[in-house]
């Protein structure tokens, strides 16, 4: 079998060998684990030849050597990693776009008001055939409830849709579709509806 890390954005420093205590402006995540002694200076001794940093870790203590990367996942713990293997498994990414969360619009309801608060949306095929039988949704919770149907030869094809807002700010959507046989859209209900 084969595996391919999944993409996760981490926070990484590469120590040059001095004692980081020294430092100004090392990264929020450093100067903390320091504080709280995740992370301990250990100066070269008659045991140890060239200074090395202490780690704590999930699994218990690791050490790092000079060149090595201190790495720590999005609210996970620290590690150190070999340059080689760091390198080999991480790529820098723009910080600028760290922490962006996109805001979805939940309160769409026709194809109008899509575009009127969408400046990027593209439609394919022919959506206004659907008929939103109903759609409900709060932008602070982050969460939207959608049925709609369509007509189609001898029924009708009914859809029900969720979303909802993960802690992370992603959305976790599902959807259902049915066909419903010698049936068909009551238009006097959906204009009641509506």
């Amino acid at each position: 079998m084969f595996y391919r890390r999944k993409p996760a954005v981490v926070e990484a420093w590469q120590w040059d060998g001095v004692n980081p205590s020294l430092y100004t402006g090392l990264p929020s995540f450093i100067e903390d684990a320091l504080h709280t002694k995740e992370i301990i200076y250990i100066y070269p001794n008659e045991r140890v030849d060239k200074p090395q940093l202490r780690v704590k870790t999930f699994e218990g203590f690791a050490f790092a050597n000079p060149r090595d990367f201190i790495m720590r996942e999005l609210n996970k713990g620290l590690y150190p990693y070999k340059p080689d293997i760091f390198e080999a498994a991480y790529e820098k990414v723009d910080q600028s776009n760290l922490g962006v969360v996109m805001e979805k619009t939940l309160d769409v309801t026709n194809m109008q008001e899509c575009r009127e608060k969408i400046s990027d949306v593209k439609v394919f095929g022919s959506p206004g055939r659907w008929v939103c039988l109903c759609k409900a949704s709060s932008e602070s919770q982050g969460w939207m409830k959608s049925t709609k149907t369509m007509p189609a030869a001898n029924g009708v094809v009914l859809q029900v849709s969720t979303q909802q807002r993960n802690p992370d700010g992603s959305y976790a959507l599902a959807e259902a579709i049915c066909f419903i046989p010698n049936s068909r859209i009551n238009d006097d209900f959906i204009e009641d509806v509506l």
